[in-house]
């Protein structure tokens, strides 16, 4: 006999939820008849509260990671009054599946995991092709290969409310799609590239004229620089942004004279960066080689005065792998060159003591056979303290490695599309 009433353990996170509407579709598709419960963290029911699959969002009492053998046990019976056919369980824990049996649910589906057994008694070994979240999820639905199920979902939410605030934030009357390409615990749980790309032209050639982006993070750098020589200083550092580490050095050559007998300070700056993001379909490395990108700068500064100092950059990158589109006759060309020249002009005036206003233009100079990058101009304030120094400013760059930013920076500045970035230094004297 077919379920007539599902309770399903959902995640504890919201994009967790999401990707767990597609589950609760396809239960509603297999079995329209049936009543669906979903029980999950508090934070997360007026989400589910809004699926249209779900005929019931149950609150569970617990904080994140909150065993609580008595509270569970107490659900649990008083859940049994619903006289539930069949629990799913989302999540891999040992606790996520005590609420399904001490409701005496007698089917209980879930992940083999955490020494569950006898506790889920429908168990479903997870394998290596399951790798997305969402693709996990789905692992758990009813199998019918009778049924076809559209994976297509929506929200319910008040008329217009969603609107009103829109129009509010944006102070804007045309359409806006809100896209989320990132995420927050890598690949598994994040859309592929290429998907958020196809909803965003389909938009377009519809006639939707604003795009806003929404990101599940900020773009990070955490490095460590050393100074083993007095004129040359070592660093390394990892981002976020594309899982890259990098290796860099700047290089004292000249530096400027009180007497202005050297009138300039000359100075090297050079970085070899690796892309250690596992491969997949939308990620073609094959080699070492295609997974490194080099940049080099000669920086050449001169102090006018007490107060202002100016300096220009003109920098080389490199990318050993660079993306290849097919043209009409299906030959494969280049979308970027290897090598990309960029000037820089950067500015810095001291307001008082520790605080100095700082300024920057880079100017995109190789041009490639398509996809040429848009030149930056940003504005910020440097504070310098005994022990630390910060710097807050607004650009257009959307990325922080140089070559990254030289080679692939789509930002218009003149389209007011500017990013908020932030520098923190601890220094220390060893």
């Amino acid at each position: 006999m077919s379920p007539q009433k599902i309770l399903v353990i959902g995640p504890s996170w919201l994009g967790d939820m999401v990707m767990a509407q597609k589950l609760f579709k396809v239960i509603k598709d297999h079995y329209p008849k049936s009543k669906l419960h979903v029980a999950s963290p508090i934070w997360t029911v007026p989400l589910v509260s809004r699926m249209p699959e779900v005929d019931k969002a149950i609150a569970l009492p617990f904080s994140h990671g909150e065993l609580n053998l008595i509270k569970r046990y107490q659900l649990g019976k008083s859940l049994k009054a619903e006289d539930y056919t069949q629990a799913i369980v989302l999540t891999n824990s040992f606790k996520s599946a005590l609420i399904p049996f001490f409701a005496n649910i007698p089917k209980r589906t879930g992940f083999l995991g955490e020494m569950r057994f006898g506790f889920i008694n429908d168990r479903i070994k997870k394998d290596k092709s399951l790798y997305r979240t969402v693709d996990q999820f789905l692992a758990l639905a009813p199998k019918n290969k009778n049924v076809i199920t559209s994976l297509s979902t929506h929200l319910i939410s008040k008329p217009n409310q969603a609107r009103k605030l829109l129009k509010s934030k944006l102070k804007t009357t045309d359409k806006v799609l809100g896209i989320a390409p990132g995420a927050e615990y890598g690949e598994a749980k994040r859309w592929p590239a290429e998907y958020f790309a196809r909803v965003s032209m389909v938009a377009i050639e519809k006639g939707w004229k604003d795009l806003a982006g929404l990101f599940a993070s900020a773009n990070m750098l955490l490095g460590f620089s050393y100074v083993p020589l007095k004129d040359l200083q070592l660093g390394f550092g990892a981002t976020n942004d594309r899982m890259q580490v990098d290796g860099n050095l700047k290089y004292a050559l000249l530096k400027q004279t009180k007497n202005n007998k050297i009138p300039v300070s000359i100075t090297l700056f050079a970085n070899t960066v690796m892309d250690t993001r596992a491969k997949n379909s939308s990620l073609p490395i094959v080699n070492f080689q295609d997974r490194c990108s080099f940049f080099s700068q000669l920086i050449i500064a001169r102090k006018i005065n007490e107060n202002i100092s100016l300096q220009i950059g003109p920098s080389l990158s490199y990318f050993n792998n660079v993306e290849g589109y097919f043209d009409a006759n299906n030959v494969i060309q280049p979308k970027t060159n290897h090598a990309h020249l960029a000037m820089s002009i950067s500015g810095k005036f001291k307001l008082s003591e520790g605080i100095s206003l700082i300024s920057n233009y880079d100017q995109p100079i190789t041009q490639h056979p398509m996809n040429n990058p848009n030149p930056n101009i940003s504005l910020g304030l440097d504070m310098k303290t005994s022990g630390h120094d910060f710097q807050i400013f607004v650009g257009n760059y959307g990325t922080i490695l140089p070559q990254n930013n030289n080679v692939y920076n789509h930002n218009d500045f003149t389209k007011s599309q500017f990013l908020i970035g932030f520098n923190i230094s601890r220094l220390w004297n060893f």
